[in-house]
């Protein structure tokens, strides 16, 4: 092989070929790190004797160390012309000389060198800075909102055995004339609060303007005292109610007996006037002892904007001439509930989203030092999760104002990686992510016919016996949570020999119930959730005007609260299984799924998310051969497969590494990740 070496000084070179005396350790790399693209690496010590010598002290002695030179490495094609190699600047605060030898080191700026450096570095943009032209109108999901109220009076003092458990019973009053229940908020599940105002149903508030015998007219012109709810909106209401209490006979000389209780729920009109009987009930009887009866009902009402619910009650009496009012104190049990439940969803408000080649360039920016030269690439692969896929900051959909992004390089790469099954190579300036497949290919594109120092071995750490993947949990403070899916399933694998365990949890989140949360925290003025550092990924399309994104829907949904609404469906973690499936299946045939930590029930067009799934591709094997050949010339696409015999077999493998002198015809190591081995 023929080789030249030159010094690039003030924009001449100078033929240094035979000054450089260290030869033989001038030496390129080809290497993959975590199965991406192949890696180019070059020597950085170079020993100068001569010509060269005196020209790099020159330098240093006129220019000190703001002295420049640079470094070049040619070989000769069989065209007989030059090919540069590589060249790299020459870093002058490293120089070395005993007066025959002058040492000096490579200034270490190749582009594989600075993301290497930089890629764990979090930094945080301005969202205003990144955003995509085209907003998202986020309509969020239809959520299950509910409040609870339970019976309140004072304590049961009734004769011990009149009734049992009556530890846990209330003394309520029941009058004459028609009051609603004293019933207390006990507990609320409300996220967006659009639609519902909720209050105690107070007694003792009523009593100032209770209605009218008949209950047809209401005195009342507040809409917060007296009622269990307020519809903000129109509003479809379910209501559950499961009350037990005791009843008995009771004259009341001379004026009249107590027998029982009626109770009546019902709507009280936008004139604050009308009242609209829903149902009626009246439970009696003629025991003087208590009797247990238990008031059970379900009803679907509408309200509509500005009614309220309210549920009413009063004594079953009977009046022999006309006195006081008649009032009774019966025992109710405080474990008896009111329950409404309702739908509800957010309305339409426009997020900023950024996309993911834009970040990635903004990224490489910053690692570059602020300065513009490196360009990132992502290629599309046909695949509409990535395509269509934006990323959303936790303040964005906060509506913060200032709202920031953070994140890595090496987040990001994970994540393009974990959720599709991207990996990336760097050639020259240019960053291009794409399927790991890509770098993969079967095309051979060497045949190696001298080597030596076989030797084959299995490469254990690719030997998994289960598989995590998906995003981390995320902890709700609402029993809407329960029904998100977009966690960590656990599979495994059948393979008994080992513990190894394969980890690809995603640094952004894809939880659609995160994104509504964040959503229904919009106007609030803390800015401390711990979720606003967070990045999430957000499947959209194109309005019908082309000027705005919205959620993609377009997915059959099952085992999901409201399927019509639900978004994200194709960032599950068994869509990232897929997405990666000739990776993972290098080692095993069928994930059998364990568990997972969200929803497992979920269907998504049809396939259920805690499935078990069969790999039917395969990128390679876990076994790698490595050997040394004089066989020095590297062929153009280092993607493809290389080919050799040995002792009788036709093995082919991809470059995992490859260590090369250009400059001496010398053998070479080289490892191979081995994709097929068969016999001749």
């Amino acid at each position: 092989m023929f080789y030249r070496c030159e010094l690039l000084i003030n924009g001449l070179r100078y033929r240094v070929t035979n000054d450089l005396e260290n030869w033989d350790e001038v030496k390129a790399s080809f290497k993959r790190n975590d199965y991406d693209g192949v890696i180019r690496t070059f020597s950085n010590k170079f020993s100068f004797a001569g010509d060269a010598r005196i020209l790099l002290l020159k330098q240093y002695d006129e220019d000190y160390l703001n002295a420049s030179a640079s470094i070049i490495i040619s070989t000769r094609n069989n065209s007989w012309l030059y090919n540069e190699r590589f060249s790299c600047a020459l870093n002058f605060s490293t120089l070395q000389d005993n007066g025959s030898i002058l040492q000096i080191n490579a200034v270490d700026d190749s582009v594989a060198s600075m993301i290497k450096a930089k890629r764990g570095t979090q930094y945080e943009y301005p969202v205003e800075e990144v955003k995509s032209p085209i907003p998202l109108v986020y309509d969020g999901l239809e959520l299950s909102e509910s409040a609870k109220w339970i019976p309140t009076g004072d304590i049961y003092n009734g004769e011990v055995g009149e009734i049992p458990d009556q530890d846990n019973f209330v003394s309520m009053d029941f009058a004459e004339r028609w009051l609603p229940m004293s019933l207390y908020t006990e507990a609320t599940d409300i996220n967006i609060g659009n639609a519902t105002e909720i209050s105690d149903q107070s007694y003792i508030s009523i009593t100032e303007y209770y209605l009218n015998d008949n209950g047809t007219e209401v005195l009342d012109e507040r809409k917060d005292d007296g009622t269990l709810i307020y519809a903000v909106k129109s509003i479809n209401l379910s209501v559950d109610i499961d009350f037990k209490f005791w009843i008995s006979y009771n004259i009341i000389s001379p004026w009249g007996w107590t027998n029982g209780v009626r109770f009546r729920l019902a709507k009280i009109g936008t004139d604050k006037k009308t009242l609209e009987t829903i149902s009626e009930v009246f439970y009696e009887t003629y025991s003087t002892g208590l009797i247990e009866k238990e008031y059970s009902a379900h009803h679907d009402i509408f309200l509509a904007k500005g009614e309220k619910l309210v549920l009413l009650c009063k004594v079953q009496s009977g009046r022999e001439q006309s006195g006081p009012n008649l009032a009774a104190l019966y025992p109710v049990d405080s474990k008896s509930r009111v329950t409404i439940s309702w739908k509800n969803r957010i309305n339409p408000v426009e997020m900023d989203v950024v996309n993911p080649g834009t970040l990635l360039n903004r990224l490489l920016k910053s690692i570059n030092g602020g300065k513009d030269g490196l360009t990132g690439v992502i290629e599309s692969m046909g695949d509409g999760r990535l395509d269509n896929c934006m990323l959303l900051a936790a303040e964005s959909a906060r509506k913060i104002p200032g709202a920031k992004i953070y994140t890595s390089f090496t987040k990001f790469a994970s994540w393009m990686s974990y959720v599709f099954g991207y990996a990336y190579d760097i050639s020259g300036n240019t960053i291009t992510f794409r399927h790991r497949g890509k770098y993969f290919s079967d095309d051979v594109v060497k045949k190696i016919d001298d080597l030596s120092d076989y030797e084959m071995k299995v490469n254990s750490a690719l030997v998994y016996s289960r598989i995590r993947i998906g995003f981390d949990k995320q902890d709700y403070d609402t029993a809407n949570g329960k029904d998100e899916f977009r966690f960590t399933n656990e599979y495994t694998t059948g393979v008994t020999m080992t513990d190894n365990s394969l980890e690809m949890i995603s640094p952004y989140r894809a939880d659609a119930y995160g994104i509504e949360f964040l959503a229904d925290k919009i106007g609030e003025d803390t800015t401390d959730n711990e979720s606003d550092t967070d990045l999430f990924m957000v499947g959209v399309k194109s309005d019908s005007s082309g000027l705005k994104y919205i959620l993609n829907r377009d997915y059959l949904m099952g085992g999901v609260l409201s399927p019509d609404t639900m978004f994200n469906a194709m960032f599950s973690p068994s869509s990232m299984v897929l997405a990666n499936e000739a990776y993972i299946g290098s080692s095993v045939e069928m994930l059998t799924f364990a568990s997972s930590d969200g929803n497992s029930d979920v269907g998504i067009d049809e396939m259920g998310e805690s499935r078990d799934i069969i790999l039917s591709k395969r990128m390679f094997t876990v076994a790698e051969v490595e050997f040394e050949t004089s066989d020095v010339e590297l062929p153009e696409d280092l993607t493809g497969i290389v080919e050799f015999e040995h002792q009788g077999k036709v093995i082919q493998g991809y470059y995992q590494q490859a260590d090369y002198n250009f400059t001496k015809s010398q053998s070479s190591k080289v490892t191979l990740i081995v994709k097929n081995s068969n016999s001749l």
